[in-house]
């Protein structure tokens, strides 16, 4: 069974020092939740937590969960089902031809991989229906839905952190933005990296959250998905190099490499005021840079 860090031990808080940090006259913190398991990474396992035990105290077959071809939430899922024996099936959006290393990964442990068209993939009730039908457990995309809000807030809230002014996190659902505003005793503010997911819900969803926690400033930035959801330039991978070469800390294509890139370039831009104390979510998810090309990296 996968053991889910719970102690400050388990965790690593990393300094990042930068110039432009220092110019800005603020503090910034790398929690690398990258680094609490090699295959359900970050805050994977965060949002999936509460479900898996969901499942086994309700006796379910198994799980079913979707992703894209690339998805780290169907890898994360895929490897925890095989270490808690429980049945896994996924539908893959797109087509068999699209057998990424991902969905490799996910076959080799034991999950069930179904190709599904776009109509199929985002229509909620054929999903729930097979799920019903099959005593199996439904996670929405992402682990998104309170549970896994309250996986990433009860996380957060157990370690027992210092005091942050900040809170910064990539988004794709904005569930662990949700664990981070609703962490009730940490994080006046929480910001969100919008990766290009071109989700139209999403600042609608925020601003749900935002009316429940009227004490919290919540925002959802949308300026540096870099041209949309898995899009890249060159100036974000020599970013990438740098940040992996310089302060040891490796991101990934989609969702952290511009959540760092962000963070950045808003303090440069005196986004935040002097003697604020940022705490950066490094929600992990590197496996997905097997989607580049190699030598493009070099990490």
């Amino acid at each position: 069974m996968i053991i889910m860090p719970g102690s400050e031990k388990n965790v690593t808080i990393q300094p990042w020092n930068d110039p432009v940090f220092r110019r800005a006259g603020i503090r910034v913190d790398v929690l690398r939740l990258d680094l609490l398991h090699p295959e359900v990474s970050g805050n994977k396992w965060l949002k999936l937590s509460g479900y898996l035990q969901q499942a086994k105290a309700k006796n379910k077959a198994g799980i079913l969960t979707k992703g894209g071809p690339w998805s780290n939430h169907a890898h994360a899922c895929a490897y925890a089902c095989k270490a808690l024996q429980l049945s896994c099936t996924l539908w893959i959006m797109g087509h068999e031809k699209k057998l990424t290393a991902t969905i490799q990964d996910c076959i080799k442990w034991g999950a069930a991989v179904n190709f599904v068209n776009r109509q199929t993939f985002y229509d909620e009730l054929p999903a729930v229906e097979y799920a019903r039908s099959h005593n199996y457990l439904y996670i929405a995309l992402g682990g998104a839905g309170k549970t896994g809000i309250e996986g990433v807030a009860g996380y957060l809230e157990a370690l027992e952190l210092p005091a942050y002014t900040h809170a910064v996190c990539a988004t794709g659902t904005a569930t662990t933005l949700a664990g981070l505003a609703f962490t009730p005793k940490n994080f006046t503010h929480v910001i969100g990296i919008e990766s290009g997911t071109k989700d139209a819900t999403l600042g609608e969803t925020v601003a749900g959250w935002q009316h429940q926690l009227p004490h919290k400033k919540l925002a959802l930035l949308h300026q540096f998905s870099f041209g949309g959801y898995s899009k890249y330039t060159g100036a974000l991978i020599d970013f990438m190099n740098t940040l992996s070469r310089q302060h040891g800390i490796p991101t990934d294509i989609v969702y952290t490499s511009k959540l760092f890139y962000a963070v950045r370039e808003l303090a440069g831009q005196s986004h935040f005021k002097p003697d604020s104390r940022l705490l950066v979510i490094h929600s992990g998810g590197l496996q997905g840079n097997r989607s580049l090309p190699p030598a493009i990296l070099q990490f």
